[in-house]
């Protein structure tokens, strides 16, 4: 990708009038990798209560086609009956821009909306976890940082979007647009390199720059991405013949994968996050994401006041544990997980297992 071409990838995601009239900063950051060609466009849809799950889902697409795909998602917006943007949420409950819709109309525009994905045919790689599964494994165990279930679904999907993308031969990184989460994205994001450091290098090569949250009454591919998840998420908790997804169905006639992040995964990933140094403590401390926070307002008053920034234990604490993850031998940590699994299959075994008393005591005579 050349430097113009970067710049387009920038704004593809607007509609024509907006990209039109967008005013670029250029700042010394990692937003876009010039070697990209895909850009990945991800929202989330979860409910509340047991039995509910979280998912993510990414519409994958070259970034030039995200252009076209937006002023045509625009076009759809706009037509009669207009509205200005699109949520899945507002249109079922008809609220917002749907307040006063008629069933009938709301539908209608939802399957305008759904044409115009299928039109452009974007890959969608999805992950699910069950919100029970995770409060009861990664919540109770993890640090802060990491008890919310957006934290394991947000790295599962960047990992596993970059397996399927090697899967389909794809040899470019992808990019990764979020809507915006406030806090609980921003604190998944500060492990992010991290992650990408310790992946394998098949996979690392394709995971792009540092993921970027966006306003998704702006960035009209994430309301794509917001109509999919929702579709996905109603179906996995309803069954398929849900009749509040009947105007989305072809939405599973695009092609994808998904991941679903089984109880057993989450077990292990406690587990592992139990031992990492200084857990216990961390804890009962706020998110590193918001010491960190702490730590910038702190700096900004000594160096107002003419001293020298600080840096404090909480974040010497938290390179430290994430120079141990690096430092780690992958092979072994691959070796230590696989007997993991092994011993917990060997403990299942044992528990279906009828044992000797059982046998006694089921005996004839």
């Amino acid at each position: 990708m050349n430097n113009h071409s970067a710049l387009d990838a920038l704004v593809c995601g607007y509609a024509s009038v907006v990209r039109a009239r967008k005013t670029l900063v250029m700042m010394k950051c990692e937003t876009i990798t010039t070697d990209s060609t895909h850009q990945a466009y991800v929202d989330e849809s979860g409910g509340p209560g047991a039995g509910h799950i979280l998912l993510l889902s990414a519409c994958i697409l070259e970034y030039p086609a995200w252009v076209s795909f937006s002023d045509d998602w625009d076009r759809a917006l706009r037509a009669e009956p207009a509205i200005t943007h699109f949520h899945t949420r507002e249109a079922r409950n008809r609220q917002g821009d749907f307040a006063r819709w008629k069933a009938i109309d709301v539908d209608k525009k939802v399957i305008s909306l759904t044409e115009v994905i299928l039109r452009h045919n974007p890959h969608v790689f999805t992950c699910w976890v069950s919100e029970e599964d995770h409060a009861v494994t990664v919540e109770a165990n993890g640090v802060p940082d990491v008890r919310h279930a957006y934290f394991t679904c947000f790295m599962t999907i960047l990992y596993k979007v970059a397996e399927y993308q090697a899967h389909r031969g794809i040899t470019t990184p992808a990019d990764f647009i979020f809507d915006e989460k406030g806090d609980i994205g921003l604190e998944a994001l500060l492990w992010y390199s991290f992650i990408k450091k310790i992946a394998r290098p098949g996979v690392q090569k394709l995971m792009g720059a540092t993921p970027i949250f966006r306003n998704d009454e702006q960035i009209l591919p994430l309301q794509a991405a917001d109509l999919v998840a929702w579709h996905k998420r109603r179906q996995k908790e309803f069954g398929v013949n849900n009749p509040e997804t009947a105007a989305t169905m072809r939405i599973n006639e695009l092609p994808g994968g998904e991941s679903h992040i089984t109880r057993e995964a989450l077990e292990l990933m406690a587990s592992r996050i139990a031992e990492l140094p200084g857990m216990a403590e961390a804890r009962s401390k706020p998110s590193y994401y918001k010491q960190l926070k702490q730590e910038a307002r702190k700096n900004m008053r000594r160096k107002a006041a003419g001293l020298t920034p600080e840096v404090s234990a909480e974040l010497e604490l938290f390179n430290a544990t994430m120079d141990t993850i690096l430092r780690a031998d992958p092979a072994k940590v691959k070796a230590e997980m696989e007997e993991d699994k092994r011993q917990r299959t060997e403990q299942r075994k044992a528990k279906k297992l009828p044992s000797a008393s059982d046998h006694a005591s089921n005996g004839k005579g």
